[in-house]
């Protein structure tokens, strides 16, 4: 769902590496290439830093954290878009929930606010 909000905005993101495209599934299949892929795009950035078009990956669930199993996207300076399995697509705020299931943030490289 996040990525279809961004092509909405404007923004095409191809994850494809040496061993093809990323699947849509990637927190089931491969959390460490999807993030691989996500990093080939964008750039980390300190939490701080983090404003419209930014992704946020959380780490939900008892898989113990190494990598994310969630994408979300800010669309305001407090709110982020996010797509669960068992809740489908919502807005939230980035609360103390949130911040403690953060695992990272990342600039889309191409990602820029429409003057």
């Amino acid at each position: 769902m996040c990525i279809l909000w961004l092509r909405e905005q404007g923004l095409f993101y191809e994850y494809e590496d040496c061993n093809g495209p990323v699947m849509a599934h990637w927190w089931e299949h491969s959390p460490r290439r999807f993030v691989e892929a996500l990093l080939k795009v964008g750039d980390s950035i300190r939490l701080a830093e983090a404003k419209k078009y930014d992704c946020f990956l959380f780490c939900l669930g008892d898989e113990g954290g190494v990598f994310p199993s969630c994408l979300g996207v800010m669309i305001d300076d407090r709110h982020f878009l996010i797509s669960l399995k068992e809740r489908g697509s919502f807005v939230a705020m980035f609360d103390e929930f949130w911040r403690s299931k953060h695992w990272g943030t990342v600039r889309l490289h191409k990602a820029k606010e429409k003057k």
